[in-house]
Order: structure tokens, then C-alpha cells, then sequence
């Protein structure tokens, strides 16, 4: 493999992604165009604007349900008054895209779409678990939704012209499991998806029975599942390894199993990933060549979560934006590969944003507390994850410049370590949470103190 010169981080392309239309109504363009300056020491040369998240859509769409957020009220049963200091920003896209040439006349603007589609809420579109129980998330396979996408797309670039677009995939297929009885759950085993994954090979009984070949890849935890990130070039030997690197891998469980199972779920692998490819094929089809198309994944190999790899969508996209540490080759040809500075890109964003236009939407009905109290505890521990996978530095970028692999980094403008911009989408969407007093978390205060055992967990 022929490496290109090493790039000094002046010529490494950095994107400014700003991942929900939420932190807009808290946070004028300029400010961000400034937190991202201070932290890189460079104005970015693209600016992502969202178009669609996951309540609905930016501007008045001719397809898509438009999402206006509100500010939020403390339950009746909370004792707290909030009182908010700063006004609330709303601007149409058509604003924000005139503000952003504005503000960075060189950069160019990209549109980003969260590919989850949950505002759908419709047993007819969501994806099915291989038992067939259905998620809020849709399926973009499904020909319905795959239609409505496109033509949102379509919509979409033919009215504001951006210069790219961005499909976040992180977590379109959800997973989930059970840690007593080591059952893991996969999706999409719609009847779409079976009809596409069928010339493959890969039926949804194939991971039915418990334990199955999943256990080899996936295992329960208390909060989630943990997975083995596979590379669909593997041979069957290579993934039993990795299997045995992450501690996943269990001999009772797996006893005579291993090299069928790795077989098994290479080849579901390379099915899902070009099943999904074909997906996202469609919905970028009429797409002008002159745009940019990226897509987020959450790490640079087979992702569970976004059912697909760089290698798939050869050929679809431009550009693949994921966490790199896993990429040990050279991107596909015609893909560039951005580092995302930010643990699995999009998904600990996603959370705390997908929690936040939660609770907004339940702030406009007559719920009861138990609702807001779940929220609450949600809400905080997803702000702190936030915190803590934020990785947008000086000493990131120069890291990655040195990485003759990457074309470009992307960051959120959201600082590491005032956490100022969090504080007021909590004050203002979830006013029930507070985040502990000071610029950063006193947990990791305590973490640096000279005596661990003032360390306080609980707080």
C-alpha cells in the first residue's frame, strides 16, 4: 500500500458538525463557529446543518412533519422554579444556512439526516427483531420508508442545494439482550429485509435458538450489549480470535460451535452490509455528482448498529465519517475517511439528543411524574457520557494529521470542558436535570485528586 504525504493539520479538511436542531435554539452559529475555533486553532471548512432529526424535519417539507421545539416546564411535582437567562433561537434552515455563509463564507455546507426515523412510530415501517418484536426505529430497506427518504433527499437538495449530504446510520438496527439468559437480539428481520438477506443464505431462524452464533459476537451486559467489531473480509479463525480478545468469547457456551458459527456470522456480515448498501444506494440514486454524500458509521469496520462497512458502499458515497482506530487499510477507492471526534461518533450524541426531543414532546402533554422522573435520570446520565466521549482538541487533530489514512477530522462544537451549551439544553429541555456544579464533572475532579478516597461515586 502506497501512503500519501503526511499532512500538517493546516491541510487536513475539518468538518463542524452540529448533530441536532436542538443546540441551535440554545446557541447562535457565531459562538460555535468560536468554541470550534478555540479548540482546533482553525475555522472549519465545512459546516453540517441538520435537516432532519428525530421528531421530524427542519424546514416546512412537502413530505416530512416539520419539528418546532419548545421550551420545556419542571414537572408540577417539582419543587425547582427555572429560570432561563437567555433567549431561545428559533430559525428556519433557510436562516441558518444564510447565518453560516455569513459567518464562515469559505466553508462549505453540508445537510445531515438522522437515518433512525422515529417520528414514524408505525408497526407498518419499524425494524423487527429476529423473535419479531418491533423497535421505534424504522427500516430503510423497507420500500415504503426508502421511498419517502428518497424523496425527502430529493426534496432536500433540489431546495436549498447544499454542498453535501450526510446520512447518520448509527443505530438503524438496534440491539438488545438478556444478561441472565444470554439471549442477544438483532434487527432488521422485517419481511423486507428477509426477502433481501434470503439470497444470501441468512434466514432469522439462523439466530433463533440460544444459544446461537450470535453468542460468539454479542454479549448481554446491565445496560446493553457489548460486541466484537468483525471485518467481513475475515477468515473464520481471524473473528474466533477477536471473539477471544474481547472476552466475549465463552467456552461453555461456544463447546464445539466456534468454526460454524464464525462462518455463519461472516456470511450475515457480508449479507446485512450489502443489503443495507443497496439501501442507501437507492436513496442517493438522482443525488447530483456535484454533492458531497457521507455517511456516519460508528466504527470503521462491519457495524452492528448501522448494519453495513466502508467496503459495502463502495462506490455510493464519497466520503465515511466513524472513529478509525480499527482501520488498518487503505479506504476503498473513491472514499475518503474521516476521523469522528467523538466516542462512536454519533451514538452517544444521538442518545442524549433522542432523550431531549423526548421530553420535549411530553412537555407539551398532561403526563404524570414518573414520566419526568425517568427522563430525568436518562437525561443525566447521557449529558455525562456526553462529556466524557467529547474528544475535540488541538492534540487530536495533530494526531490524526499524522495518519496518512485519514483525509479529514470531524468535531462537535460542543467544549470538552466548559460544558456551557449542555447545561442550557438541560435548563431548557430537561429542566429537571441538573449537572453537578463547576465547568467540568466533579467526579473527574476526584479522579485527579491527590487522595482517592475522597472520591464520591454517588455523586
Amino acid at each position: 500500500m502506497q501512503n500519501k504525504p503526511t499532512m500538517q493539520n493546516n491541510q487536513l479538511k475539518i468538518i463542524m458538525d452540529i448533530p441536532d436542531s436542538l443546540l441551535l435554539t440554545v446557541v447562535e452559529i457565531s459562538k460555535l463557529k468560536a468554541i470550534f475555533k478555540k479548540r482546533l486553532g482553525r475555522e472549519p471548512d465545512v459546516v453540517v446543518l441538520p435537516v432532519l432529526g428525530f421528531w421530524g424535519a427542519s424546514f416546512e417539507s412537502e413530505y416530512i412533519d416539520e419539528y418546532i421545539p419548545q421550551v420545556a416546564q419542571p414537572s408540577n411535582n417539582e419543587n425547582s422554579i427555572i429560570k432561563h437567562d437567555f433567549s431561545i433561537i428559533k430559525h428556519d434552515l433557510t436562516t441558518l444556512m444564510d447565518l453560516t455563509r455569513n459567518q464562515l463564507p469559505n466553508a462549505k455546507i453540508y445537510l445531515s439526516l438522522n437515518m433512525a426515523f422515529e417520528f414514524l412510530q408505525s408497526e407498518y415501517t419499524c425494524t423487527y427483531d429476529q423473535y419479531g418484536q418491533s423497535s421505534s426505529q424504522a427500516c430503510i430497506v423497507n420500500p415504503s420508508v426508502n421511498s419517502l427518504l428518497k424523496k425527502f433527499i430529493n426534496e432536500v437538495v433540489t431546495k436549498f442545494k447544499p454542498d453535501g449530504i450526510v446520512l447518520d446510520l448509527v443505530d438503524i438496527n438496534p440491539q438488545s439482550g438478556d444478561q441472565k439468559s444470554k439471549l442477544v437480539k438483532i434487527n432488521c428481520f422485517c419481511s423486507h429485509c428477509e426477502k433481501q438477506l434470503d439470497p444470501f443464505d441468512i434466514s432469522k431462524q439462523d439466530f433463533i435458538d440460544s444459544p446461537n452464533a450470535l453468542n460468539l459476537v454479542l454479549q448481554p451486559t446491565q445496560t446493553g450489549v457489548t460486541f466484537t467489531s468483525i471485518d467481513p473480509k475475515w477468515k473464520t479463525d481471524e473473528l474466533i480470535v477477536a471473539s477471544k480478545s474481547k472476552k466475549i468469547y465463552d467456552e461453555n457456551i461456544v463447546k464445539d460451535n466456534e468454526t460454524r458459527w464464525a462462518n455463519k456470522i461472516l456470511s450475515y456480515a457480508r449479507a446485512r452490509s450489502q443489503v443495507t448498501a443497496n439501501a442507501i444506494a437507492n436513496l442517493l440514486k438522482d443525488v447530483p455528482s456535484t454533492v458531497q454524500k457521507a455517511v456516519i458509521l460508528d466504527g470503521s469496520r462491519f457495524e452492528w448498529t448501522s448494519g453495513t462497512s466502508p467496503i459495502a458502499i463502495k462506490g455510493i458515497v464519497n466520503q465515511v465519517w466513524t472513529q478509525v482506530e480499527t482501520f488498518t487499510e487503505k479506504p476503498p477507492e473513491g472514499v475518503e475517511l474521516y476521523h469522528y471526534m467523538f466516542n462512536r461518533a454519533r451514538y452517544t450524541l444521538d442518545s442524549f439528543f433522542n432523550i431531549l426531543s423526548d421530553r420535549n414532546l411530553i412537555s407539551r402533554a398532561n403526563v404524570n411524574n414518573a414520566i419526568y422522573l425517568k427522563i430525568r435520570e436518562q437525561a443525566l446520565s447521557r449529558a455525562l457520557k456526553v462529556i466524557q466521549a467529547n474528544q475535540l482538541s488541538l492534540a487530536g487533530l495533530n494526531v490524526a494529521a499524522e495518519n496518512p489514512l485519514i483525509s479529514g477530522i470531524v468535531g462537535v462544537p460542543l467544549d470538552p470542558v466548559e460544558n456551557e451549551l449542555l447545561r442550557k439544553l438541560l435548563e431548557t429541555y430537561a429542566p429537571e436535570v441538573k449537572i453537578p456544579d463547576g465547568s467540568t464533572l466533579q467526579l473527574l475532579k476526584n479522579l485527579f485528586a491527590t487522595n482517592p478516597d475522597n472520591i464520591n461515586l454517588e455523586e
